[in-house]
């Protein structure tokens, strides 16, 4: 079967999120609110991720919808939180291990880049398929994001540049966060995800 191509995928993303722009605006701004209190961050993170799900096969849901949805997506959503908690303690452990020894010790530097380049790759198709599967279990949509990105790992890495160069640049700036930016980078994983189920079968429940 002949390889998905990333430029569709982008571009597919880009005109979803373009024509419900103000709504991304709104979701993206609450998004905002609820990770200033901690608590409310990663139910929030679930909901924008439902709402992208829904976005690219042409539903919006209301604010109301998703502040329901997040309620029920607490437990998973923290699960899911502590798990990137605890790979990146396990990366930045690995760049402190290779800075305090040096010597032969630098390339467990290389090793926590490495593990960390694997855990973004599986991120980005993780939580799109959390909203796919009927069943939702976080550490399903682990294993079929694992499955997604080891099975594709060029698509998956073209396609996560631009996902990470966005994220970088919406925490650096405010303008991306109050444009919606966040929203386009769940728009993009939700249509990534979609290409992959669309040529091989991964879901699994």
């Amino acid at each position: 079967m002949a390889p998905i191509s990333p430029l569709p995928v982008v571009r597919d993303a880009a005109a979803a999120w373009l024509e419900s722009w103000f709504q991304w605006v709104n979701r993206c701004l609450v998004w905002g609110l609820c990770w200033l209190t901690v608590i409310l961050g990663p139910p929030a993170t679930f909901s924008l991720f439902l709402a992208a799900h829904y976005n690219i096969h042409g539903t919006e849901l209301s604010l109301r919808e998703l502040a329901g949805a997040g309620r029920g997506f607490f437990l998973q959503s923290w699960l899911w939180m502590l798990a990137n908690l605890l790979a990146g303690g396990v990366v930045w452990a690995g760049f402190d291990l290779a800075a305090r020894l040096g010597g032969a010790w630098a390339a467990a530097r290389w090793i926590a880049l490495a593990l960390g380049l694997v855990w973004l790759s599986v991120q980005l198709y993780a939580l799109p398929f959390f909203m796919a599967q009927d069943r939702k279990s976080i550490l399903l949509a682990f294993r079929n994001g694992f499955r997604a990105a080891s099975t594709a790992p060029l698509f998956t890495l073209l396609v996560l540049g631009p996902a990470l160069a966005m994220g970088a640049v919406s925490l650096m700036l405010v303008a991306p966060l109050a444009l919606g930016g966040p929203g386009l980078i769940a728009v993009l994983a939700a249509q990534a995800a979609f290409a992959r189920t669309r040529t091989y079968t991964l879901l699994e429940e």
